[in-house]
Order: C-alpha cells, then sequence, then structure tokens
C-alpha cells in the first residue's frame, strides 16, 4: 500500500507540473482561403468567424499570405469590403464579442491565414481566441453551397482516407522557419502504394492541389488513403468534390503511432510501448497518450513539448520507486531522441543522466 500510495502521490504532482506549463493556445491558422469569381455567376467567399471567450479584449493580426511563382508573398484580399495593406489585418476583439471577416478578391485567388496575438494578448491568461472558416459559394447574392472548416493545426503525420481519389483536393501551408519536406504515399483500399510524391515548403509557402495532379500517373478513381509525413510540423485542409461546386471538407487530423522505446542508464535497459499524436503547438510539439506494459518502467506520465515527461518505476528486488524525467529532446515523424535524469525515492537523490530513443513502429 505505501508503494501505491507513494506512486499515485508522485503521478498526480508529475500531472499538476505538466498542466501548470500548458499554454493556451492563442493563434489560429488556416491552411486555405479562397476568394473571387468561379465562373461567369457564381462567386467564391471565405468568412472567418472568431470569438473572444475571455474576460479582456483580444488584439492580434489577421495574416494573409499567397504564392508569387515558388515565392509565397503576403497577401492582400478585401476584409469587409476593405483592402488589407501589407498582408496584415488589425483585430481588436473585446471580451465576449464575435466578429466576422469576409474576404473577397476581383479574381480568383488562394492563400492561407493566420491569426496571432499581440501586445498582452500574446502572454496573459484572460483573452484568447477561437473560430472557424466558411467557404461560400454564390450566385448574385444567393449561396448555393457552403463548406465548413475547422482551424488547421499542426501535424507531423495524418492520414486522409476516401472513395474517390479523382474528387480530393489538398491544401497545405508551412508556418514554420524551417522548409518543410512533405512525404505523400497514396495506398488503395487493400494497402497497395499507387505513388509516392515530395512537396518543399519553405516559411509561409502554399500549395493547393487535387490528388490527380500530385499523382499523374495514377489511374482512375480509386479508393484508399493517402499518408503525409513532415519533418517539421505542417498544416493542411482537405476537400472532396461533388460537381462542379459541391465540396464537404476533410480536416487534417494527427495520426496515431505507436513507439517502441528504450531508456538507457549506465548499461541498464528500460524498454516498453506507447503510443500517441504527433502534433506542434506554440513548442508543445510532441504530447504522448502513454499505453504501459509489464516491463518496466510501468507508470508514465506527462507531455514531451513541456519536458514534463516522466516515468516512475518500482524494484520489487530492493523495494526502490525510481522516476526518469525528460530534459531535452529531438523530434521527427519516425524516430525521437532525448536525454533523460534519472532519480530514486526514499531515500530521495539524483543518480544521473541517461539516453532516450523512440522509433515509430508503424
Amino acid at each position: 500500500m505505501k508503494k501505491t500510495a507513494l506512486v499515485m502521490a508522485l503521478l498526480l504532482a508529475v500531472s499538476a507540473t505538466a498542466f501548470a506549463q500548458d499554454e493556451i493556445d492563442k493563434a489560429l491558422a488556416f491552411a486555405q482561403i479562397a476568394a473571387g469569381p468561379v465562373t461567369g455567376t457564381e462567386l467564391l467567399n471565405s468568412v472567418l468567424n472568431i470569438t473572444n471567450r475571455g474576460t479582456t479584449t483580444y488584439t492580434g493580426s489577421l495574416n494573409f499570405f499567397t504564392m508569387s511563382g515558388n515565392t509565397p508573398v503576403p497577401w492582400d484580399p478585401s476584409v469587409n469590403g476593405n483592402t488589407v495593406s501589407g498582408g496584415q489585418w488589425p483585430i481588436s476583439l473585446p471580451a465576449g464579442n464575435t466578429q466576422t471577416l469576409t474576404i473577397t478578391t476581383q479574381s480568383l485567388a488562394t492563400g492561407f491565414g493566420t491569426i496571432t496575438p499581440t501586445g498582452s494578448s500574446a502572454t496573459d491568461l484572460t483573452s484568447f481566441v477561437e473560430g472557424n472558416l466558411t467557404y461560400y459559394f454564390l450566385t448574385g447574392q444567393t449561396a448555393t453551397d457552403s463548406v465548413g472548416v475547422e482551424p488547421s493545426i499542426e501535424t507531423y503525420l495524418t492520414t486522409i482516407p476516401f472513395n474517390n481519389f479523382s474528387n480530393i483536393a489538398l491544401a497545405l501551408a508551412n508556418t514554420n522557419a524551417e522548409t518543410a519536406t512533405v512525404n505523400l504515399t497514396l495506398y488503395s483500399d487493400s494497402n497497395q502504394v499507387l505513388g509516392n510524391a515530395t512537396l518543399s515548403l519553405v516559411q509561409n509557402a502554399h500549395v493547393a492541389q487535387y490528388l490527380t495532379e500530385i499523382f499523374p500517373t495514377v489511374q482512375g478513381s480509386p479508393a484508399g488513403r493517402l499518408d503525409l509525413e513532415c519533418d517539421t510540423s505542417i498544416r493542411g485542409v482537405a476537400l472532396t468534390q461533388v460537381g462542379a461546386s459541391q465540396y464537404s471538407s476533410l480536416p487534417l487530423q494527427p495520426s496515431v503511432r505507436t513507439y517502441s522505446w528504450t531508456v538507457n542508464f549506465g548499461g541498464q535497459v528500460y524498454t516498453g510501448l506507447l503510443s500517441g499524436r504527433l502534433f506542434g503547438s506554440l513548442g508543445d510539439i510532441v504530447t504522448v497518450q502513454m499505453t504501459p506494459t509489464q516491463e518496466s518502467p510501468r507508470y508514465i506520465a506527462g507531455t514531451f513539448g513541456t519536458g514534463s515527461l516522466t516515468t516512475v518505476d518500482y524494484n520489487l528486488a530492493n523495494n526502490e520507486v525510481q522516476f526518469w524525467s525528460l530534459t531535452s529532446y529531438s523530434t521527427g515523424a519516425s524516430t525521437i531522441n532525448g536525454t533523460v535524469q534519472i532519480w530514486k525515492i526514499s531515500p530521495f537523490a539524483y543518480l544521473g543522466s541517461g539516453t532516450i530513443t523512440l522509433t515509430a513502429t508503424n
């Protein structure tokens, strides 16, 4: 009972620390914003609805980017009938208020947008922004179709299952300083590889293509899935099209991966399995939902992104409780490497440092 109580108390302390280190997400991104005349009679608008459920005014900037050839540049569409300047539209959203931002252009254009906080809104906990985007197809003043999409979250790995290859459109945006190398693998519904492609996106680059353009050699309209894996986090959205202007959204959600992991401390090796999703948000790069096994360590809690990942192991042979905590790491979609500090309880003492290696098995 004493061992169980000690382990539970330590895990509760770890969980509280991890929670305290979490940050409220104060930014939004939408990987595809499109507007302008689609045909002679049909018009496309993008409408952002944002709200602040905090207690003080949220101040920020809506930033627009598009591509000029292969180069990302600021984009100046119109917002609520006013032309954007320098790719930035200021936002001031009082506590409890909701705003509608209608994005239009004179000719058909695509790009992406981010909302980032400014001033005190970048750090305080009393204001934040939440929202969604809707594409509206209009004939005259009448809406003929609409598609709602969630904010595009950062991910290293995502999968898009579909029933008709030729109907799928994909938009990606890179909001990181590093160039993103995106590897795309197309599978049939029986898990046969139909094609491979690689996209390279520099900071603020954007691409929007149908899968038929990315994989031009694939014949017909097979069912299957698209796996997307990136060496840095990427934002995206997918759409499935039926008819000339009927779409539905396919948000890109981080896929679950299982990792075999090894902690090596002074020649003593700890092994096990864990599963989780790779995503990025304000430096909270990897959050992992642990699946403990019968191997040591037995108890795991925390997240990689906050540096609070910790395991607790009870050694029955010497009645000693040990734990290790992550101190640094480098990550990719398939391999995570880091260092850990090893401690023991009763009596409490620092034992030294070790290494951790996680290798994806799927």
